[in-house]
C-alpha cells in the first residue's frame, strides 16, 4: 500500500483537495472496474495485486492512500441511483468523505473519480465496509402496511414539555430545515 502510495505524484504539502482528486484520478486511471475478483472480506492487498475490484474496493483503497497521508477520510454506503431500461433493483454504492478544516466532509466517489450528486443516497458512514455494510439493517419487501395501505413517510418524536410523554408524527419534508 505504501509503494502504491508513493507511485502518485501529488506533494504531500498540495492542498487536501488537490491530494483527493490526485489520488482519484491514479485509481480510476489505475484500476479497473471488474465484479467478481474480489469478495466482501478482501483486504486491499487483493485489489492492489489485482488492479481491479467493485466500489468498495476502490474506497478502502482511496481511504487508505488518504489515511497514510493524514487526511482524516471515511467510509460511505449507499446507492447511487442510474437510469435503467429494466425493473432490475438498484445496486449498493461505496464511496468517501475526507475532512478539509475550510469544508468539512468533502464526498468523492473514486469508483467513478468523481464528487457525488443527487442520485447519490447515502445508509451510512463508517470506517469501513465492516462498519455499514449495506445488508444489514436494510428491509427488503413491500412497502405497504398490514392493512394494504402505504407506510408513510416521516419521523416519529417523543416530545415531554409538560412531564409526560407524547408521541407525534413528523411527515418527512423535501424543504431544507433551518
Amino acid at each position: 500500500m505504501r509503494d502504491a502510495n508513493r507511485a502518485v505524484k501529488v506533494a504531500r504539502t498540495a492542498s487536501i483537495g488537490e491530494q483527493a482528486a490526485a489520488l482519484g484520478t491514479h485509481l480510476h486511471d489505475t484500476f479497473d472496474y471488474q465484479q467478481n475478483v474480489t469478495r466482501f472480506d478482501s483486504i486491499t492487498d487483493d485489489s492492489l495485486k489485482l488492479g481491479k475490484g467493485v466500489c468498495q474496493d476502490f474506497a478502502h483503497l482511496m481511504l487508505g492512500f488518504l489515511r497514510l497521508r493524514g487526511i482524516p477520510c471515511r467510509y460511505v454506503s449507499g446507492y447511487l441511483h442510474v437510469e435503467r431500461t429494466s425493473k432490475t433493483p438498484s445496486q449498493s454504492h461505496a464511496w468517501i468523505e475526507f475532512w478539509t478544516p475550510a469544508a468539512g466532509w468533502v464526498p468523492f466517489d473514486p469508483t467513478h473519480n468523481q464528487s457525488p450528486d443527487e442520485r447519490y443516497v447515502v445508509v451510512g458512514h463508517g470506517r469501513s465496509y465492516d462498519d455499514v455494510p449495506p445488508n444489514r439493517g436494510i428491509y427488503r419487501g413491500g412497502a405497504l402496511g398490514m392493512s394494504g395501505h402505504p407506510i408513510p413517510s416521516g419521523t416519529a418524536i417523543q416530545s415531554a414539555d409538560d412531564g409526560k410523554v407524547k408521541r407525534t408524527w413528523q411527515p418527512h419534508s423535501t424543504r431544507s430545515r433551518r
